[in-house]
């Protein structure tokens, strides 16, 4: 910047002037205590101080461009006197040229206070610039526009001084007023060179060679020079170890010889470091750190988790605990307890709970945790009631011993609020407690599952009954949500138990039930018990069952099973839908962990409370339980494809007590006598089998040959290829079928079957339940005489859409399983025709559709005494 100078002038030493308190007035006002006045003199070398021209940098003198207003809005006299620094043609007397003012100092940093402003006028725009034109210029005053309300405007910046000037022009504002001027120099930090003092010190029993008898405490120490920056921090390394940081004083219990470095660092980067050494002589061996929550024992994870959860806006929930246990005998310090990771701001120490404790040998020590989450996100709204939102908080504890550093897992879900579609999904629920399962579908929806009786590409295992993993010991079943009833349990809601496999009248949950544990209940949906996670129970979670064994749930009216064949829907008025249905209301997932190991024995299960398809949402996560000890009662046969397909023309054997090459067994019948060797045989066409004279189907049929499969886990077809002609059909009933179904009294069946005299055999599709039998359709097939292949077909769905049209169900979610079965047959390989579909929704629908399901192939001669015989030259049973 470019300085004005009065020729032949002493000149003031800027060094010697640190400060300023200046008053900008008119000449005739008196300064206020403590301040100098300055009524618009020109600059001066002699008194250091003074105006120059804003435009030219000339000194020039701004005498009687002072006011003073006498104004009782003035806060005090410095704010009722200012100077015009670019006076109007509106004003009288003084200069209309623009001034700048300056003030010798010393070069340095200075906090800059600078007050504008006019008791009784506000047609100006202030604008006051510190060291304009200079990499020093700051903006003190930026473009203020008074007004009566605030005539007043008072800063204070932090200026550099470089030139021995300090300089304040108002250029860029509009008849800028300055009121006055404070400028108090910043003291100068000098630079810090100098290293801090680490120190470190050994506390504990020592025997007569100096050798340490007991733990070993190690406290470290620093100190900095008088004036320094001051200790930033102090690490160590033990051993040649990592360097963690100091928190206080550790406990070090092992034994042998140790080293121990101490660094101290300070403010300006300087370290300083202190080493030490000991040898621990003791024979007792440290101790081993074990981490528990009161959630393990339920969850079954590999590592220690403590679970929470919330409504967005209730009050802080409880705090709950880690328990550290130490193993050995000697103690244990944790330091540095903290929460952190992804969702670290959720979670927080318990209040009074101390970031370093100790755990005594052979002890233990709680570490209380409070969980603190953040708001959801995405919470459903009237035009998106189905979001599901970002309600799911994970964190960790970490601390460091003298063994390192450690973490446990923590995590929690803050629904938007309570009921509804405010809560978690399944998965949602799955996920915070740490398992990594699918509990939906692929192509479905996370939170509404569905009414199929399995959801094809989700891990869920279709097991009515389960058995204990471990015969004898006991099986835990124990709630870790509650998302769903508001009624109390001394309605009889709530309820929770097991029921043995076989027991009967079981629907109305009668004495077979065997009840462990209501919830607390509440009918207010703000209850705490009633939207949480890892709710509180009355009465036990464990049993000892000597055989197989389900589930139920019962709430709001109804009671809920594992097996289906107990879930028969009704309608909204408590009557049996007709015809009737079994609805699927609880899902059972197996435990996996984080890296998708499975935990054995253990089991998710979702129940959806309600058996009234209207009412139904499918979601699964009303209640959801944790089963331990447990395995299903029926072992999974080969899922549909290359396992459960044989090629018959290959060839094969036949044994005496009906072992056929690609089949699993007979299918017993109720004379006992299913098996007949002799009937059967493999040609070089396939396997011939030979009706037996007066054998029914559905009653005392032999060699009713079948093949295991998995048909729990989604649609599929079962195909028999007959060898034609079928030109021996003679006798009424006589019959070549494929079957699906559990036993003799329990199938579907797709068959060529002579019907009468000069009738062409017929395709049928025949369904026997429970020994009750009728024909669903039945076709001519005028071709089959000449055909030299026919297959017969059926196709089983238990994933078919809701059938259930309502405008109260947008998502199209209510509903129930139709168990959809249909028949076809396709001659010489040509397209299939149906035959006919319907919902066969069999009572013992869990068996139909089991984990170990039955299809095959038979000929009968329906009473008849005269022999039919028929060629299967393929067998199959493939997904889809």
């Amino acid at each position: 910047m470019v300085h004005a100078s009065a020729a032949g002038a002493a000149t003031v030493d800027p060094s010697t002037r640190t400060s300023a308190r200046v008053n900008f007035q008119s000449q005739a006002a008196t300064a206020p205590a403590g301040y100098t006045a300055d009524y618009g003199q020109a600059w001066s070398d002699t008194t250091g101080s003074g105006w120059l021209d804003d435009n030219t940098s000339a000194p020039a003198s701004l005498v009687g461009n002072g006011r003073q207003r006498n104004s009782s809005v003035s806060p005090d006299k410095r704010y009722d006197t200012f100077i015009q620094m670019q006076q109007t043609t509106a004003s009288t007397g003084g200069t209309l040229t623009p001034g700048r003012w300056e003030y010798a100092l010393a070069n340095g940093t200075y906090d800059v206070t600078v007050a504008v402003g006019d008791a009784t006028a506000y047609n100006s725009t202030y604008t006051i610039t510190a060291e304009p034109g200079t990499p020093n210029a700051v903006t003190v005053i930026d473009a203020v526009k008074p007004t009566s309300a605030a005539p007043f405007t008072t800063v204070t910046k932090r200026v550099t001084v470089s030139d021995g000037r300090l300089t304040l022009s108002p250029r860029g504002g509009v008849n800028t007023k300055i009121d006055f001027v404070d400028v108090v120099a910043v003291p100068s930090t000098p630079t810090d060179t100098t290293a801090p003092v680490a120190t470190v010190s050994l506390a504990g029993d020592q025997d007569g060679t100096g050798a340490y008898t007991s733990d070993v405490t190690v406290t470290a120490g620093a100190t900095d020079e008088a004036g320094g920056s001051g200790v930033a921090g102090i690490t160590y390394s033990l051993d040649g170890g990592p360097a963690l940081p100091y928190s206080g004083p550790f406990a070090v219990a092992d034994a042998g010889a140790h080293s121990l470095t101490v660094t101290a660092t300070d403010g300006a980067g300087n370290t300083g470091t202190a080493t030490t050494s000991w040898t621990r002589a003791t024979s007792e061996p440290a101790g081993t750190l074990v981490v528990s929550s009161p959630d393990d024992a339920v969850l079954g994870l590999p590592t220690s988790r403590l679970i929470f959860s919330t409504v967005k806006s209730r009050p802080t929930p409880p705090a709950r605990a880690f328990t550290f246990t130490n193993t050995g005998g000697t103690a244990l310090t944790l330091s540095g307890l903290a929460t952190g990771g992804e969702d670290a701001s959720s979670f927080a120490l318990a209040p009074g709970q101390p970031s370093s404790v100790t755990v005594p040998a052979h002890g233990t020590t709680n570490v209380q945790v409070v969980f603190t989450p953040t708001d959801p996100t995405n919470c459903p709204t009237s035009t998106n009631t189905t979001a599901i939102a970002d309600m799911i908080r994970k964190a960790t504890l970490t601390y460091t011993t003298s063994s390192g550093a450690g973490s446990v897992d923590l995590s929690g879900v803050v629904t938007c609020n309570v009921e509804g579609n405010n809560e978690p999904t399944l998965q949602q629920v799955t996920d915070s407690l740490g398992y990594n399962v699918k509990t939906y579908r692929t192509y479905g929806n996370e939170r509404f599952l569905g009414a199929q009786r399995y959801q094809a590409g989700s891990d869920e295992v279709y097991s009515p009954y389960f058995t204990a993993a471990t015969p004898g010991t006991p099986v835990t079943l124990t709630p870790v949500a509650h998302y769903g009833s508001r009624n109390t349990a001394a309605s009889g809601y709530g309820r929770t138990g097991w029921i043995a496999q076989g027991a009967v009248g079981a629907t109305a949950c009668s004495s077979t039930c065997k009840q462990l544990f209501t919830f607390p209940g509440d009918t207010s949906s703000s209850y705490t018990e009633n939207q949480k996670l890892m709710p509180a129970v009355t009465g036990t979670t464990s049993f000892t069952p000597t055989g197989g064994f389900g589930l139920y749930h019962g709430d709001y009216g109804d009671v809920n099973y594992t097996d289906d064949g107990f879930n028969l829907a009704r309608t909204t008025t408590g009557a049996t839908i007709s015809p009737a249905h079994y609805v699927h209301s609880i899902r059972v997932y197996p435990a996996y962990t984080a890296d998708r190991t499975l935990i054995p024995g253990t089991w998710i299960v979702g129940v959806d409370i309600t058996r009234v398809p209207a009412y139904k949402n499918n979601d699964f996560e009303d209640v959801v339980f944790v089963l331990r000890n447990a395995t299903p009662a029926v072992p999974a046969a080969p899922q549909p494809g290359a396992a459960t397909t044989v090629n018959l023309a290959a060839g094969g054997t036949v044994g005496s007590g009906c072992q056929v090459t690609g089949f699993d067994g007979v299918v017993p019948n109720t004379a006992g006598t299913q098996c007949n060797a002799a009937n059967l045989a493999f040609t070089s066409a396939g396997l011939q089998m030979t009706s037996t004279a007066g054998q029914f189907p559905n009653g005392n049929q032999q060699n009713a040959l079948y093949k295991s499969f998995d048909a729990s886990t989604g649609p599929f077809t079962v195909t028999a290829r007959v060898k034609g002609p079928i030109t021996t059909l003679s006798q009424p009933y006589q019959q070549v079928a494929a079957f699906f179904g559990p036993d003799q009294s329990n199938f579907v069946k797709a068959e060529i079957e002579y019907q009468g005299t000069g009738t062409d055999p017929h395709a049928t599709f025949f369904f026997d339940e429970k020994g009750t039998a009728k024909t669903i359709a039945t076709t001519s097939l005028p071709g089959v005489t000449s055909a030299s292949t026919v297959d017969l077909i059926i196709k089983a769905n238990t994933s078919v859409p809701d059938p259930i049209a309502s405008t109260s169900d947008p998502n199209k979610v209510r509903g129930y399983p139709l168990d959809q079965v249909s028949v076809y047959y396709s001659i010489d390989g040509g397209a299939a025709v149906q035959i006919g579909t319907a919902p066969v929704s069999p009572a013992d629908v869990s068996k139909w559709f089991s984990r170990s399901a039955r299809a095959g192939v038979l000929v009968s001669g329906g009473g008849s005494s005269t022999p039919y015989t028929a060629t299967f030259s393929r067998f199959a049973v493939t997904a889809g």
